[in-house]
């Protein structure tokens, strides 16, 4: 996709992760509560907005009063820059702010509440001598360095860790733990940090009783009491601080957001005056602070803010809260719970364990991106506009103006409720429709270090525990085609398939691995090995695609989150299964550490040669007097399976693509066959002069079929997916169509793995050989990178002595569909299952 570059360098990832979820909307107006864009026939479209700045839209967008205030500042050229001059408007603002915060207070102005705290933490510091302050966990407080060691979620705060700075967080009211902590810190507390109704953290309004012991705490200690109010002041809840509910009288406040009246960037730290260090405003000091254009406009925001507003923000908060319990009490499946107060709200969504057996919303869940999932649908199909929480990804938050009219309100409520049904229902083909309806063609490509919109966690999905065997190993697998989404979500089978690929594509860069089974697989000895099986959500047309493209650095670090998180989950060896081997050439290009890796093709090429040696034995077919032709045969797999069989036939043909690269490496591998058997080709028509066929080509397509083969062959199809045309088999009953691949175990145990079920007692051969290595004990890379028929005849002799064996032939795919054409839109059922 071909992008501006001007988007490329401002937030890139957040640019390319809102455009998949298509959040990226261009709003051109805003009045109110209301957004406008325009559609992609120039139509205005009308947005609710519920998120409301993130609480600074305490008027609305663009109210008259603040806008004709900061026009007549324009209008009047009004100096902005005049440092070092006596600023009347700024002077005002802090007269106005100390006046309605009820106290005798020095205010210092800034451009934004994390500056605000900033000054909060030094001014505290210089008072106090100390560099202890005490938090809250799920805490928010800005992301300048500072405030950003009181800010808890520590993805945002970790990396920048201050040295000298010292934060210890308790949980919201825990009186215990506040007292540990202010023990804890001894005479080196500074101050007590708090929101007293912490947003980021949920919307979960902290109880008086907690917050006043903490002023209490302070006091006997000589520290500050500092409030946080950049979201819930200036009236949000009802009142013009929070802190006033809560029987407290700060030493410290911080405001901002809806100071600025919508308009202005503006904030305010107001210190008591008989806590006041003389000088600090000589220490601490801003280029763009304390300007008279800023000033007037927040002036102008604070005189809307009167009783009669206050009392609407109460009333309209109430009546809001209690229609949004009603929407809980008639889902508690869902929701569960609704809090806050005025006029901000949380809504929070369960974990979807109780959703049924769906795949996609059990998935999203546990990557914490489902109310994200939820964003995107109010936002498209019910023109709403809510967002999640940064530290509390199940509750979306609500932030609207103190102007909601009810109608508005009902609106939200009505939309919620269809969101509930819908979830309950397991409704995923309505709920992503907004993802897959107007899309562009070509689609975001997000770049591969992509990371915080879609922050990797590796989860496990359904997990069967048996017994903990002494090891653990891991394979590491992706969807074949968009069917298997259906597979795991029947509730996408009427979505159309090329739809599907849209919604896995646009989804690949944010995938995480999955653990979609942890099962005990045993030895014929009673050994046992615990295997975890890790899904990667993508499929294998967006992998060649990247192939085509010639990019594989984004399907490599996706396969390297699996190889991590099977590393993480303790296993001593992991295979790798269809693409995920060949885009990190056959592992070689993977981090493991001291965990072994093996690509999983040297059992699959023994299983191979075991079955075409049984079936010619079945036709009565002697390899001196047969012809081999070998698909793909400048591939590693195809490459292996000449040397092995190739000795034993009278001809053999090796069939390749018409690169220069390819005919090398058919050149070099015919040199070690015996050459007067040998014949080099390009076309795949060469294989009708062939009684036994092997095709492993690692390109797409079903090109091979039933014309092409001679008759009474013997096909073996080890490409995923099938390279042989599933019709062949009907079409040509003397053809015999073998897949190869899947091994049985001795003790018949059942890998339960949803979506992708194998009779029990069945395994495939890659995931078998990770547990046969495993079984020996082995934590080696040897079996990556190029394959060698020693290595393939030493997995074929483990597997015998631990029990595995060929199970029969498979004359229907082993992993993945049978290829059929991209614009058909039926389902996966039946796809996965084993064949006489």
């Amino acid at each position: 996709m071909s992008y501006d570059p001007i988007v490329l360098m401002m937030k890139p990832h957040l640019q390319e992760s809102l455009a998949a979820l298509r959040l990226d909307i261009t709003y051109e107006r805003a009045a109110g509560d209301h957004l406008f864009h325009r559609d992609e026939h120039g139509r205005e479209i009308e947005v609710l907005d519920m998120v409301g700045g993130y609480g600074s839209l305490l008027l609305g967008h663009a109210h008259p009063t603040v806008v004709a205030e900061a026009r007549r500042m324009l209008d009047e050229a009004r100096p902005v820059h005049v440092q070092g001059s006596n600023r009347s408007y700024a002077r005002r603002l802090a007269e106005e702010l100390a006046r309605r915060v009820g106290g005798d207070h020095v205010a210092v102005l800034a451009n934004s509440g994390a500056e605000g705290v900033e000054a909060a933490i030094k001014h505290t510091m210089l008072a106090t001598g100390r560099k202890t302050f005490i938090a809250l966990e799920g805490a928010f407080h800005g992301k300048t360095l500072g405030a950003l060691q009181l800010t808890h979620n520590p993805w945002y705060r970790e990396a920048f860790a201050l040295l000298g700075l010292r934060v210890l967080h308790v949980r919201r009211d825990d009186i215990a733990a506040l007292e540990a902590a202010f023990g804890e810190a001894g005479d080196d507390v500074a101050g007590f940090v708090y929101e007293p109704v912490l947003g980021e953290g949920g919307v979960r309004p902290l109880t008086p009783a907690f917050v006043q012991r903490a002023e209490a705490l302070c006091r006997a200690r000589g520290a500050a009491l500092i409030a946080d109010e950049c979201q819930t002041g200036i009236g949000r809840t009802g009142r013009f601080l929070a802190s006033e509910g809560l029987g407290v009288t700060p030493d410290v406040i911080v405001l901002s957001k809806a100071l600025g009246g919508g308009l202005a960037k503006v904030a305010a730290c107001l210190i008591r005056r008989a806590q006041y260090v003389p000088g600090f405003d000589l220490r601490h000091t801003s280029t763009f602070a304390e300007d008279d254009h800023s000033s007037a406009i927040a002036l102008a925001a604070l005189g809307l803010v009167d009783d009669t507003l206050l009392a609407d923000v109460r009333g309209k908060g109430e009546a809001l809260l209690a229609s949004l319990r009603g929407l809980r009490r008639r889902h508690p499946d869902v929701i569960r719970e609704v809090r806050g107060a005025g006029l901000m709200l949380g809504v929070e969504f369960r974990s979807l364990e109780a959703c049924g057996d769906g795949f996609l919303l059990r998935y999203l869940s546990s990557r914490e991106e489902f109310a994200r999932l939820l964003t995107g649908y109010l936002l498209h199909e019910h023109r709403i506009r809510v967002m999640p929480m940064l530290s509390d990804p199940f509750t979306l938050r609500l932030q609207p103006s103190a102007f909601l009219s009810e109608a508005d309100a009902q609106r939200f409520v009505g939309a919620l409720d269809d969101v509930c049904e819908r979830i309950r229902r397991n409704d995923v083909a309505t709920l992503t429709r907004f993802l897959v309806e107007q899309r562009r063609p070509d689609g975001p490509r997000i770049p591969a270090e992509a990371d915080g919109f879609f922050a990797w966690q590796g989860e496990r999905f359904w997990q069967r525990r048996r017994t903990l065997p002494r090891r653990r190993v891991g394979w590491i697998f992706h969807l074949v085609d968009a069917d298997d989404l259906v597979t795991l979500e029947p509730g996408l089978a009427h979505v159309p398939r090329l739809d599907r690929e849209t919604i896995l594509r646009d989804g690949a860069a944010g995938a995480v691995p999955v653990v979609m089974s942890s099962v005990d697989v045993h030895a014929r000895s009673g050994d046992a090995v615990q295997l975890e099986c890790i899904l990667l959500p993508f499929t294998s047309s967006w992998v060649k695609a990247c192939m085509a493209r010639g990019d594989l650095r984004l399907a490599r670090a996706l396969v390297q989150r699996g190889v991590d998180l099977a590393r993480d989950l303790g296993c001593s060896m992991t295979a790798l299964g269809q693409y995920t081997s060949i885009v990190t050439a056959n592992g070689t290009r993977l981090r493991s550490g001291d965990m072994g890796l093996t690509s999983g093709n040297s059992y699959a090429v023994a299983l191979a040669v075991e079955a075409v040696h049984r079936a010619m034995g079945d036709r009565g077919l002697p390899p001196g007097a047969a012809t081999l032709a070998v698909v793909g045969a400048a591939g590693n797999i195809g490459r292996t399976c000449a040397s092995i069989l190739a000795p034993g036939f009278a001809r053999t043909l090796l069939i390749g693509r018409d690169t220069p690269g390819a005919k090398a490496r058919l050149e070099n591998l015919a040199r070690g066959l015996p050459t007067d058997r040998v014949q080099l080709g390009c076309d795949p028509a060469l294989v009708h002069e062939a009684d036994v066929v092997v095709s492993a080509p690692n390109t797409a397509g079903a090109f091979l079929r039933a014309e092409h083969f001679r008759p009474d062959a013997i096909v073996c199809d080890l490409s995923v997916p099938a390279s042989v045309h599933p019709e062949t088999a009907r079409l040509r009953p003397d053809v015999l169509c073998i897949k190869g691949g899947v091994a049985r175990l001795p003790r018949g145990d059942d890998l339960e793995l949803p979506g992708f079920r194998l009779p029990p007692g069945q395994i495939y051969a890659c995931m078998a050989e990770a547990v046969l290595l495993g079984l020996e004990g082995i934590r080696s890379r040897a079996f990556t990178g190029t394959l060698r028929p020693e290595g393939v005849r030493t997995i074929g002799h483990v597997a015998r002595r631990h029990g595995f064996e060929l199970d029969g032939y498979k004359t229907a795919c082993v992993f993945g569909s049978d290829p059929r054409p991209a614009t058909e839109e039926s389902g996966a059922q039946g796809r996965y299952r084993a064949a006489n």
